[in-house]
């Protein structure tokens, strides 16, 4: 029926690689199980779902009944399966070639599976960046969900974000669906009827569509919202409310709603993501701040209307605020530079195209974005899940020393690996791989072992963060985490510790942690001075830059690189 307000949900679910099978069971039994069951039960509610490669791989191996409840979903046209990354990398920092690898990967095994290749495209996190319509759209992708911020910060009004929009890259256009954070933040935590309010402001608009785009875990594994959405029944009395609503009100999967309804304009986005990435981007003192400008700007008459200005960083600013971070990236960036010289200049032959794609296949689970960035949940502060990286990125090495000759030569290199504006001398044979950093007291920050895959300098340095003051507060205070009257709070708004006296653990190393620095202190300091930072060392040899070449030659291949020069002082 014409006219009616149009609700376009798209829920999305994702497991880091390299997380435990535990925990992805349980999200299984307390989200993603009991939510499609829901909508078995609801077969006149339409919406999208998202799921990522790594997680429908898991899910064909432990729970294939569930890969067959989506099947009957799409059947019916109930659901829309919309792809994206295989792996979920942040595709604004891969190569175009990694994106369309990751997109083409995940279209395909959707395709084999449930008999439709998928129209539209979660962009992980929502980082967006100008550049992705061209790569995006010629593997495929003819739309994305991002944030409202995105739109807002591009100019257009909160009563403009109704509609679809179209950009374009050199020509290549990819058409753009605003998720409304009023949506995002009463589902589920508000009750149904405060949903349907939201909504019925579309009567009086030309453009009628409502669209979320969130996070799964929110139905049933973020903290209480199991009890919440599933024991209390607040999904239930969503759904049923939804239905009641027929007479003004329509479900719609994304491609559902494109095929009715041109786009409504033109629109050329910034760098974004959602507001408390932009926000855990940056620094903590410039996070505080950032944080009381929006608190001022909120009290002031107009805030409402300047708030959106107010933006925090982007998200490869991760990689300065997290410099072990940074050196994955690079590691990253240097194997899928190999594999595409590989693809490029070498012969076809069966045997090496094997390699090749079992390389490719590795190169691609070391993008997944989560252990690369930190804001509510442990991100790179998971050891487990940075370690998945780096194991896959040395299997990719691995492999792809078999494929340039010869295999078996000790190597090395001084050049700026890292990209930071310094040398780093890289050293490498069958056995073993070291980054070795001369302007860092010629320490070790990589130590690869290859015959077992594992990096072995994988410690994260102790530093401060912006809500370090907030667990402060809350040991001060003694007030326990907010809980919203009517259901749990988001996680955007909660403060949890895991475990007493946790405030008593926050200092902030004064070196990165890396191998082999040379450490002078007084004989009678102690390993217990060395970790609350009261070693008294001398902070002049254990950081100080070594010079890298001096008589001889120090050029780019040869033991000769190996050797660092004695200072002539």
């Amino acid at each position: 029926m014409p006219n009616k307000v149009s609700l376009a949900l798209v829920i999305h679910s994702h497991q880091p690689v390299g997380n435990f099978d535990h925990v992805i069971e349980e999200a299984y039994q307390k989200a993603y199980r009991p939510f499609v069951a829901a909508l078995l039960a609801h077969p006149s509610i339409r919406l999208s779902l998202h799921y990522s490669g790594i997680l429908l791989e898991w899910l064909e191996a432990y729970h294939p009944e569930f890969l067959d409840l989506l099947r009957l979903l799409v059947a019916r046209q109930q659901v829309e399966l919309v792809g994206g990354g295989f792996y979920e990398p942040i595709l604004a920092a891969i190569s175009d070639a990694d994106k369309q690898a990751h997109i083409r990967k995940l279209s395909d095994y959707i395709e084999s599976r449930f008999g439709a290749r998928p129209a539209g495209a979660w962009l992980a996190e929502r980082v967006w960046e100008p550049s992705l319509p061209k790569p995006l759209a010629e593997a495929g992708v003819d739309y994305l969900v991002l944030d409202d911020t995105h739109f807002l910060a591009a100019g257009l009004e909160p009563s403009e974000l109704h509609g679809v929009y179209v950009t374009e890259e050199t020509g290549s256009a990819l058409r753009l669906v605003p998720s409304l954070k009023a949506l995002r933040y009463a589902i589920p935590f508000r009750e149904p009827e405060e949903t349907l309010s939201v909504l019925r402001e579309g009567e009086g608009l030309d453009s009628r569509l409502f669209a979320m785009g969130d996070d799964g875990k929110k139905f049933g594994v973020w903290p209480g919202t199991y009890d919440h959405v599933y024991k209390n029944g607040w999904l239930e009395r969503f759904l049923a409310a939804i239905e009641g609503a027929s007479t003004w009100l329509e479900t719609t999967t994304v491609s559902a709603y494109l095929a009715r309804h041109p786009p409504v304009g033109r629109i050329y986005l910034p760098t974004a993501s959602y507001e408390e990435m932009m926000e855990w981007a940056l620094p903590p003192r410039t996070a505080r701040e950032l944080k009381l400008a929006i608190e001022e700007t909120e009290r002031a008459p107009s805030g409402g209307r300047q708030r959106r200005f107010l933006r925090g960083g982007i998200w490869q600013n991760f990689l300065v605020k997290y410099p072990e971070s940074n050196q994955i990236h690079k590691l990253m960036l240097e194997v899928s530079r190999r594999l595409e010289t590989e693809k490029r200049h070498r012969t076809a032959a069966k045997n090496r195209a094997s390699i090749v794609r079992e390389a490719e296949t590795h190169l691609l689970a070391a993008q997944c974005n989560d252990a690369y960035w930190h804001g509510v949940f442990g991100g790179i502060y998971a050891p487990h899940l940075r370690s998945a990286l780096l194991r896959h990125l040395i299997q990719a090495e691995v492999l792809l020393d078999r494929l340039e000759p010869p295999a078996h030569a000790p190597h090395s290199e001084i050049r700026d690996f890292n990209a930071d504006g310094r040398n780093e001398v890289l050293l490498g044979d069958p056995i073993f791989a070291m980054i070795l950093r001369p302007d860092d007291g010629g320490t070790v920050s990589s130590l690869r072992f290859k015959p077992s895959d594992v990096e072995l300098i994988n410690s994260l340095t102790r530093r401060e963060e912006a809500y370090h003051d907030q667990v402060r507060e809350r040991v001060t205070s003694g007030q326990p985490a907010s809980r919203r009257a009517e259901g749990p709070a988001s996680i955007h708004e909660r403060v949890l510790s895991k475990e007493a006296n946790l405030s008593a653990l926050l200092r902030y190393d004064h070196y990165a942690r890396h191998a082999f620095r040379v450490y002078a202190f007084p004989a009678a300091k102690g390993l217990d001075d060395f970790d609350y930072l009261r070693l008294d060392e001398n902070s002049e040899l254990a950081g100080r830059p070594i010079p890298q070449c001096g008589r001889g030659p120090c050029g780019s291949n040869g033991p000769s690189a190996m050797a660092l020069a004695n200072s002539e002082e």
